[in-house]
């Protein structure tokens, strides 16, 4: 029994459900292969009893009360931490593995005896600010939206291992990779914001050993087959794979829709449907000419609005999710594809109202 509740005795691992039920932290000693814990609720006595205990391999730690969380006389070799409200944060010799995520404190520090050097560190979006760990080899960055590798090369110019996931994202100075002489690994999915003229030679990363770029710009892939194709003959794991045109850009990267997800008051699924309406507008502007008349692009127009309007309709009518700013963005998105439509389509000689005329019916049918 560890918190009034029944357990089996092989299990290795606990979070809040159970302690916040215990009322002494010795309960837990009743389960002899307890190796793992997660917290929301992180208390002086669970990081003194996290101390105490050798066999606590990973710990996921968040705390309301606790700003300078010392692990260093731990034997952990997971740790995942919520910055919120950490000013300083000191690590144990043996760890190999750290996570951060929130946002820190300003002016936090982390104490580790080897400055980073033997760890694979995981950043959220990217690269907290906080001083300490300038010898870091391996890192991997999730969730990126902008990412500037010159200033990450001048933070952490003995990168070994470097792996990049955008959300999507735009990484800016791609050039700067070249900096890292050291860099064996490098990793990147979903990121743009650069171009052909941006890929470095192989030269330049005389040890780079794995080249893996996946979802990136269709001139960019085809630089960088060229470039490194001689170093791919001689031994480099070279892997490019989905190559991205301009229209995929405009559909996704540009999609002014993407930020709807992760708000707090729209979930992943209602935020997937408004980016799919955007992509369907889009399209459809894109298959209006100037073959077509100005009766038939008016009735081709009038149907699109209304049923990208009625995606917006249906998503509020069965959650109330949309408030100022999230009507302005859906009018916002609509115009700046109706206007430009209407002015190509009257270079053309095809005479349309303008968009303002277009946007009468947009909030004629809205009920948001």
């Amino acid at each position: 029994m560890v918190g009034g509740q029944l357990l089996p005795p092989y299990t290795s691992r606990i979070d809040d459900s159970i302690l916040q039920t215990v009322s002494e932290l010795s309960e837990l000693d009743r389960l002899p292969r307890l190796m793992r814990l997660a917290t929301r609720h992180g208390t002086l006595e669970l990081m003194e009893y996290v101390a105490r205990h050798p066999f606590l391999h990973e710990l996921s730690w968040q705390s309301s009360t606790v700003s300078e969380p010392d692990f260093s006389q731990s034997n952990l070799a997971r740790l995942n931490v919520d910055l919120t409200g950490v000013t300083c944060l000191k690590l144990n010799p043996v760890l190999h593995s750290l996570a951060l995520r929130g946002a820190p404190s300003p002016g936090l520090r982390i104490i580790d005896g080897h400055e980073g050097q033997f760890l694979a560190l995981e950043c959220e979006q990217g690269v907290p600010p906080f001083s300490g760990l300038d010898r870091v080899a391996d890192l991997s960055l999730v969730g990126v939206r902008e990412l500037d590798l010159a200033a990450l090369a001048q933070r952490f110019p003995g990168l070994r291992q470097l792996r990049i996931w955008g959300k999507p994202g735009m990484l800016a100075h791609l050039p700067a990779i070249a900096q890292l002489k050291q860099l064996q690994t490098f990793t990147a999915d979903n990121l743009f914001g650069y171009g052909a003229d941006d890929i470095p030679s192989a030269a330049q990363l005389p040890q780079l050993a794995t080249l893996s770029m996946n979802s990136l710009p269709d001139d960019a892939a085809k630089a960088i087959k060229a470039n490194f194709r001689q170093a791919a003959a001689q031994g480099l794991e070279l892997r490019i794979s989905k190559p991205r045109k301009p229209e995929w850009l405009a559909e996704n990267l540009l999609n002014p829709f993407r930020d709807w997800d992760g708000r707090a008051n729209i979930s992943a699924t209602q935020a997937k449907k408004a980016a799919q309406a955007y992509k369907q507008l889009l399209a459809g502007t894109r298959a209006i000419d100037a073959a077509m008349d100005a009766a038939s692009v008016a009735e081709v127009l009038s149907a699109m609005i209304d049923a990208y309007v009625g995606v917006f309709n249906q998503l509020d009518r069965r959650a109330r999710i949309i408030e100022t700013v999230e009507r302005e963005e859906i009018g916002t998105a609509l115009a700046g594809l109706l206007e430009p439509l209407v002015r190509r389509l009257g270079e053309r000689g095809v005479a349309l109202a303008d968009e303002a005329v277009l946007l009468q019916r947009f909030d004629a049918l809205r009920e948001f």
